[in-house]
């Protein structure tokens, strides 16, 4: 099992930004935008990057508790998506989920998120 911690920055004016971590492998994978997107859109791009290069059996973090509990499988705790843009991404992230069934999205605190610290780093 490999964790991948993600983060998403949105727009400050300059750039929108998402930062992965393969923890195992140490690799850390940045891509900058020079678009006005949400601080939700870039969580959900990183955790899509992240369920594209990982392992069925990986555990995927995020300090988004949006994306997690609106990816959540249980049907009883997810939140609802409010924004049909939103939606979009949880579709292309359920759809990973559902191909990689053994991989977990779970919630990890802003100070633990490898991904959040390099982010700030990069400012």
């Amino acid at each position: 099992m490999n964790a991948f911690y993600c983060d998403g920055s949105g727009y400050n004016g300059q750039v929108s930004k998402y930062a992965v971590v393969d923890h195992e492998a140490g690799k850390t994978y940045i891509k900058t935008f020079r678009r006005n997107f949400t601080n939700n859109v870039m969580e959900y791009v990183a955790v899509l990057y992240a369920m594209r290069i990982c392992e069925d059996g990986d555990v995927v973090f995020t300090d988004s508790k949006l994306v997690v509990e609106q990816c959540n499988r249980d049907e009883a705790k997810r939140w609802k998506v409010n924004h049909p843009h939103l939606l979009k991404l949880q579709t292309h992230v359920l759809k990973w989920l559902e191909h990689k069934p053994n991989v977990e999205l779970r919630w990890v605190g802003r100070r633990e998120n490898v991904a959040g610290i390099i982010l700030d780093n990069k400012k």
